[in-house]
């Protein structure tokens, strides 16, 4: 089949993966509007979304791709809904609204440039473009952390992981049949992520304590273990068996050499050399005077002796 018959058929199919994905926001609406607010709601995504969107836009129209038109009209306009929305719910509303007016004036001197410029300004734009795509795909990079620490994926949505390698892909096959390498260098990093996020789901769990699906494939693989100081930080129970397995007992080597190293030794103390050390200056010169006076009586009592009650004095006394 040649690229002429597969490009309209991949347009439409583009066209409604992309624009599925855009609708994820209003999940997140609604979680706002029954909170009655948006905290610990970030509105990043929507400015981001904005963004590119426009920027894409502003791109097709240089490029004259209908597909790209079309995809970036609604998302533009699903984003600039959210925005709004997310201004109208937040609580201050300055932080978000100096980020939302930032926005709009970015995108308003993009639009000036080209409209200045013309079709000069297809590659600093395209350029653009790319580079604002590579950045939100590596934005999950934190989340990927958060996975490979606890050894856990309750922390990645699957949903969303499957739909960016969809339409990462379908995007990256469009910008090969029309030959941008815009189009396809940022979709090409998004399928690789893509593919990383859904490898960690066959290594690791869905939930703590779960079995991860390679190991229920292959019972002979162990599902790596879980570092001990993450539950003795938090304060939970190490199980016996953990605590002697080798891998327990190499890690708390690695930390006891991580912890002594560097440190010097102070030999201890017996209890003699305590209480010589706890001893004061004054009691010190004390004992020393008492044993000079002892010293200087026992010298003055001997030479009190008589000769004759000396024990080995021989001489015979004369006689009176």
């Amino acid at each position: 089949m040649e690229a002429e018959q597969i490009l309209p058929v991949l347009s439409i199919t583009a066209i409604i993966s992309t624009i599925s994905l855009f609708f994820t926001g209003f999940p997140i609406c609604w979680e706002i509007w029954k909170r009655g607010g948006t905290k610990d709601i970030s509105g990043m995504p929507f400015i981001m979304g904005l963004v590119g969107a426009s920027f894409w836009l502003r791109y097709g129209f240089l490029r004259s791709d209908s597909t790209m038109i079309t995809v970036n009209v609604v998302g533009v306009s699903l984003f600039t809904i959210y925005s709004i929305f997310y201004l109208f719910m937040s609580q201050p509303k300055k932080s978000f609204g100096i980020m939302l007016l930032f926005t709009v004036s970015l995108i308003s001197l993009m639009v000036f440039l080209v409209m200045q410029y013309g079709i000069k300004t297809a590659d600093v734009l395209g350029f653009a473009c790319m580079t604002f795509n590579i950045g939100c795909f590596a934005a999950p990079l934190a989340g990927m952390k958060v996975v490979l620490r606890t050894r856990c994926c309750d922390t990645l949505p699957l949903p969303m992981c499957v739909a960016n390698l969809a339409v990462s892909s379908q995007w990256m096959l469009y910008g090969t049949l029309i030959n941008d390498i815009y189009v396809i260098s940022p979709n090409l990093c998004g399928v690789i992520l893509s593919l990383i996020q859904l490898t960690l789901f066959l290594i690791f769990p869905m939930k703590p304590g779960g079995r991860a699906p390679l190991q229920s494939c292959c019972p002979c693989i162990q599902a790596p273990e879980k570092p001990i100081h993450d539950d003795i930080e938090k304060g939970g129970i190490v199980p016996e068996k953990a605590l002697f397995s080798p891998q327990r007992q190499h890690e708390a080597i690695l930390d006891m050499e991580k912890k002594l190293e560097g440190e010097s030794v102070v030999p201890l103390l017996t209890e003699k050399d305590e209480k010589q050390t706890r001893t004061s200056p004054s009691d010190t010169i004390d004992s020393a005077i008492h044993s000079t006076s002892a010293s200087s009586s026992s010298g003055a009592s001997a030479a009190d002796l008589t000769e004759q009650d000396h024990p080995y004095n021989t001489t015979t006394q004369p006689a009176q």
